[in-house]
């Protein structure tokens, strides 16, 4: 087995599939609820590890998913 060093990037999908993914999806709907845009995954993921609460509760929220009871911490 090959070595692959950490960190590089093997495969990026092609500009028409991530337009039309989930997460572009998501990205957009952040982009207007939040104010604020994400012009890539990493963008998004650095959000999304130092606003735990915010992320999650609008990931909840895009994806209409209901809870019995309020959740008290991420």
């Amino acid at each position: 087995m090959e070595h692959v060093p950490e960190g590089l990037l093997l495969w990026e999908p092609p500009a028409a599939l991530r337009e039309k993914c989930e997460l572009s999806a998501f990205m957009a709907w952040l982009a207007r609820r939040e104010g604020r845009s994400f012009h890539d995954y990493h963008q998004l993921w650095l959000w999304s590890v130092e606003n735990l609460a915010s992320f999650w509760a609008a990931l909840s929220e895009y994806f209409h998913v209901r809870f019995h009871t309020a959740p008290q911490t991420v």
